[in-house]
């Protein structure tokens, strides 16, 4: 994965990466963007996609970012390869508990969320954060109407529909 720059490690202080490189982000941030993404990187040895202190912690918490945090290109997925997750499935719990709203690219959350979701592994509040993708940005023609969920899952999985649909979006 070190191979290629666009995947090589940062190593810095916190204190520089605070001062010098969170602060063009902040600056956009200010800007209310819907949408952002991760990448393959990793600081600290910590990859983005699976860095809860980074994406909820900087982020969410400190910065007040409330859009939608999608994953880079396959990233979810790149954290078995990474060394950070044994499997896809321990991948789509890190990338959850980190913040990541939809998984672009890799099958961890396709082919995990919904087992995951059932078995109290993943919180079941985590697939309310899609309606936010929905209602910024409206259905997608592939996605059913929100209002027909209710109807067409009884059993109330209207935001699990949603959370595994925005997926293939």
């Amino acid at each position: 994965v070190n191979a290629g720059r666009d995947y090589n490690d940062v190593e810095i202080s916190q204190r520089t990466f605070l001062e010098q490189y969170v602060k063009p982000f902040r600056m956009a941030l200010k800007a209310k963007p819907a949408m952002v993404m991760t990448a393959f990187n990793a600081i600290d040895r910590k990859p983005i996609s699976g860095n809860k202190e980074l994406l909820k912690g900087l982020l969410r918490d400190k910065e007040g970012f409330e859009g939608t945090v999608i994953s880079d290109w396959g990233s979810i997925g790149q954290l078995e390869e990474q060394g950070v997750a044994v499997d896809m499935e321990e991948a789509a719990i890190q990338a959850s508990e980190a913040g990541v709203d939809i998984d672009m690219m890799s099958p961890a959350y396709m082919m995990y969320l919904e087992k995951l979701v059932e078995s109290g592994k993943i919180p079941w509040t985590f697939c309310n954060n899609p309606y936010r993708f929905h209602y910024r940005f409206g259905t997608p023609p592939s996605l059913p109407s929100v209002h027909n969920l209710d109807s067409e899952y009884p059993e109330s999985m209207s935001s699990l529909v949603i959370c595994i649909l925005c997926k293939v979006v």
